[in-house]
Formats: structure tokens, sequence, C-alpha cells
């Protein structure tokens, strides 16, 4: 049995306090129609690269104070690199939820993405340098709710959408787009201002446990991408 059950204390008013902030510099902003999308207008983690759309799951969740990563949606680890695993995508897992959508000024469009998913199959890793190279140490399913909101320059938003037929994945707008030799400028570019991942599941294979996530991540005042919270335990 595997258990690893290390969190670190959180000030919750660092939370509240840097919310209101954010709340504030929104509600300063011209105020627009809100309209509410299908789910799956987020298709998941997809990386468009060479003209090509390549669906996976390209993003993990770390905990610094116990030493592990989980991998959602990932079902068989391979021994050469995470783009070319075995998912189970978010379209084949039960999930459910909305995106708003809410105009900020003329330029500007506010996406708050609340999703829901169940039945996702994961791998959990030692969080070591280059992690992804390792074998996982277990493997399991659970369940999830993710809510994240982007703040979006409109006209690239809607011709991403238009070309793409879905929103740009998290992993496109933080590893991809900053890269100059993808599409957006940098007045363009989108920018994820807040994160919120909690997840329950339990460990299949070898090995009993349950296993539990909270991930808190934001943007700052000084307009750093920080992560006030980040807990993954298995006990």
């Amino acid at each position: 049995m595997i258990k690893i059950n290390r969190t670190k204390l959180v000030p919750k008013l660092l939370i509240f306090l840097t919310l209101g902030m954010l709340i504030l510099s929104f509600s300063t902003a011209v105020q627009g129609a809100t309209t509410i999308r299908p789910i799956d207008d987020y298709a998941g983690e997809y990386a468009f690269v060479y003209g090509v759309d390549n669906p996976g799951s390209f993003l993990s969740w770390t905990d610094p104070d116990s030493g592990l990563v989980i991998w959602p949606h990932a079902v068989e680890w391979l021994d050469i690199h995470f783009l070319f695993w075995e998912y189970e995508l978010l379209a084949d897992c039960p999930h459910g939820g909305s995106i708003k959508e809410r105009v900020i000024d003329e330029d500007h469009t506010l996406i708050t993405i609340n999703l829901h998913v169940k039945e996702v199959p994961f791998l959990i890793f030692e969080l070591v340098e280059d992690f992804w190279t390792f074998e996982p140490i277990c493997k399991g399913i659970m369940k999830y709710n993710f809510q994240v909101k982007i703040l979006f320059n409109t006209e690239f938003l809607d011709g991403w959408f238009d070309e793409h037929g879905r929103l740009p994945s998290i992993f496109e707008i933080d590893y991809l787009f900053p890269n100059p030799i993808y599409p957006p400028t940098p007045e363009e570019l989108p920018v994820v201002t807040f994160i919120h991942i909690t997840g329950v599941g339990y460990l299949t294979g070898e090995g009993e446990g349950i296993v539990k996530v909270n991930q808190v991540g934001m943007l700052n005042p000084t307009g750093d991408f920080v992560w006030p919270v980040e807990i993954v335990i298995v006990e």
C-alpha cells in the first residue's frame, strides 16, 4: 500500500485577496454581453503543430511537497515521449459543464470553463527532472473538476475558433503560442488568469490507495502566474 500524505499549509487570505484584485480589475472595464457556449467547445488538450491538430493530454498536476506528479487521461506510458503515449481523450470520458463567454471591452473576451469529468485514467510519477522519461509508479481511475479563466483577444479568439472548431488548449496557450513560430502576436496572446482543479480517484493494478488532487493557480498583481496550492496525495 502506498501512503504519501504531505501537504502544505496555504494562507487562505492570500487567495481571497488575489482573487478580489482580479475581480476588481475586470469590474472597471466596459461590461458587455455574456453568452454560454457548449462545453465541447473546449475539446481538451491539443497541440497544433506543423498544420496538424495532435490530440492528447499534455499537462500534468504536480506537488513539490509530496514529490508526486499525476498525469490525467494517460493510459499507457511509452519509454519515448509523452506525445506518443496512449490516452483516453476527454471526448471519450463522461463529461459535462459549461463555458461562459463575457465581453470585457471592444478588444477582449473572458472565457470561463467549468468542466466535470468522470472515469478518467491516470498515471502517477515521482517528481524528478524529466519525470515523464521514467516509468510511472502507479495508475488508476479518477474524476475531476476543472475551472479555468482565460482572457482572449477577441479577434484572435474568433479566428482560431473558425479555423479549428475548438478553443485553444491550455498546453497551446502556455507552451506553444509564446513561441514566435506560432500564430499569435504578443498583443493576441491569450492569458490564463485562474485555474482550479480538484479530483479524487483510486489506484488500479498493483497496490491500493486513494488519490486526491487540489491545484490552484492564479495571475498575481505583479503579472506572474503562481500556484499557492499544489496538492497530490496518495493514501
